[in-house]
């Protein structure tokens, strides 16, 4: 499909000596004949020049080489190829003089030199014309053929699957299709290898550019895997991104048959697009299923498309002056990044449910501009209608202060405390939770219970909680570590945190508790 250096050399074989190879195999366009000393208006890359000599008044020195040749490196010349005689110079015999000073310079700048003294430049540009031409032909072929396996793949009952499984094959590298939630769709074959770091890598890519919001491409070269990205729909509504492999030299008819794949996936997501908006309504019907406590019935419905995140959940309200609910929809799909958030539009604003364990996190390290979230406390599906009116409640907070989100805290804890304490049993199973840590207390004359007590009434904010207990925060984490290690418990798990939260607050003996909310 392209014409090679070393497919040039090969042809004609003993009759030309290659004195500087290559730090590549450039891909060679036409052979020009030339012996000006800066061709270059006259190229446009893939060149092989075929000189006698530059024409220069006081010799080709040293200094003259280097630039002759950096000219030529930077118009994308294929190599450079010196012959025998000057043209009417009968009393100079050759021009091996010249390799004196362009070998050294060509070397350093890593291009290809060739001395041709057994063939004529009419026989060189002759037959490189042969190979360019019968190339030309086996591409056009192979296009046609692409094209016509590409089509057919696009009509089969796989579709976007098998276009992309196609196009890996025909291009020989891996493709990978990821959909608007940057999401893996569909991989070829030579991409089943990759592992979990490297799909994560093109995936935060897909991500930057799918946020973007317009019709972009973008290449990572110079890094360990050599990729090109291109998004996939019209412009007004990005669909996905197709990546696959690229070492950044792509030939004409390679790019327009890539240009072809993209349209054919674009078709395909669009069509899928159609879809999901008649699943969206399906999705609003689904969580007015589960803010009614028909959680089995609603898990049936999403079993035809996919499933409900796992518990504990949090519930997420999100309102926007930008972007409509389906925007919202994807992007923050693409922000959580637990790859399964379920999300509907719900009476004027847009309901995620998301895992517990990534959602806040990943919210809190990159806002989304132009938008108000309110998170719910971890719930169970059974108590998803708690979870919608925290969230709710959290979202008013947040476009009060105008924050990017904020997470529900009870308003009355009194009055949240005393249901609990009113349950039998409940103080003394306190007390058993937290006795591994008192009995630490009373015995090394510590006080990592009040500690814990006012980092959990903090929020586990570790400077709020520093500043409560006149602490450094370092000391203040060593700490909760210690806390964590003699309790055996893992405090970054919320539903633990909470747990203990309880606790401390029914067990502690008030002098000892340091929280402000009791």
């Amino acid at each position: 499909m392209s014409l090679s250096l070393s497919d040039v050399l090969g042809t004609f074989g003993p009759r030309v000596e290659v004195v500087v190879p290559a730090d590549h195999d450039p891909v060679v366009s036409w052979p020009y004949f030339t012996n000006l000393l800066d061709p270059t208006p006259y190229l446009h890359g893939g060149e092989l020049v075929l000189t006698t000599g530059p024409l220069v008044d006081d010799g080709f020195d040293g200094p003259t080489a280097a630039a002759y040749v950096e000219r030529l490196s930077e118009a994308g010349v294929a190599g450079i190829v010196c012959g025998p005689k000057r043209i009417g110079d009968p009393d100079l015999e050759d021009s091996t003089h010249l390799l004196t000073e362009l070998t050294g310079e060509c070397r350093r700048q890593g291009m290809s030199l060739i001395w041709g003294g057994q063939t004529s430049f009419i026989e060189m540009i002759r037959d490189v014309g042969a190979l360019l031409r019968e190339d030309q032909r086996e591409t056009a072929v192979w296009f046609g053929e692409a094209q016509r396996r590409l089509t057919h793949a696009a009509l089969s009952e796989h579709g976007a699957a098998a276009v992309v499984e196609q196009l890996g094959q025909e291009l020989d590298t891996w493709v990978i299709c990821f959909d608007e939630l940057a999401r893996p769709l569909y991989r070829s074959g030579q991409a089943a290898r990759f592992g979990a770091s490297v799909v994560a890598a093109l995936r935060e890519r897909s991500v930057g550019i799918l946020d973007r919001g317009v019709r972009s491409g973008t290449s990572l070269q110079g890094t360990e895997l050599g990729a090109h990205l291109q998004t996939l729909g019209p412009a007004h509504e990005l669909l996905g991104v197709l990546a696959y492999g690229s070492d950044g030299r792509m030939s004409e008819p390679v790019q327009q048959l890539i240009t072809s794949a993209v349209a054919l996936l674009s078709v395909a997501m669009v069509r899928s697009a159609e879809v999901r908006r008649e699943r969206a309504r399906l999705d609003t019907a689904v969580l007015r299923l589960l803010l009614s406590g028909a959680v089995e019935e609603a898990r049936t419905t999403t079993a035809a498309w996919g499933t409900l995140p796992d518990p504990p959940i949090v519930v997420m309200a999100v309102a926007s002056d930008q972007l409509p609910s389906s925007d919202l929809i994807r992007v923050l799909g693409r922000r959580v990044g637990d790859g399964r958030p379920f999300a509907a539009e719900y009476e004027g604003l847009t309901v995620v449910l998301s895992s517990a364990r990534r959602t806040t996190g990943s919210i809190a390290e990159v806002p989304l501009e132009g938008a108000w979230i309110g998170v719910s406390q971890p719930v169970l599906y059974d108590s998803v209608a708690l979870g919608h009116r925290q969230a709710v409640a959290a979202l008013g907070e947040a476009l009060s202060a105008d924050l990017p989100w904020i997470r529900y805290r009870p308003g009355s804890m009194e009055h949240m405390m005393e249901a609990v304490a009113a349950v039998p049993g409940m103080d003394e199973q306190a007390r058993r939770t937290l006795e591994p840590l008192t009995r630490y207390d009373d015995a090394h004359g510590q006080d990592l219970t009040r500690s814990l007590a006012a980092w959990l009434d903090a929020g586990c904010q570790w400077e709020a909680a520093a500043n409560a207990l006149n602490l450094h925060r370092h000391t203040l984490r060593s700490r909760i570590d210690r806390c964590a290690r003699i309790l055996g418990v893992d405090l970054g798990d919320p539903p633990t945190r909470h747990r203990l939260w309880i606790a401390v607050s029914l067990a502690t003996p008030p002098d000892r508790q340091g929280l402000s909310g009791l």
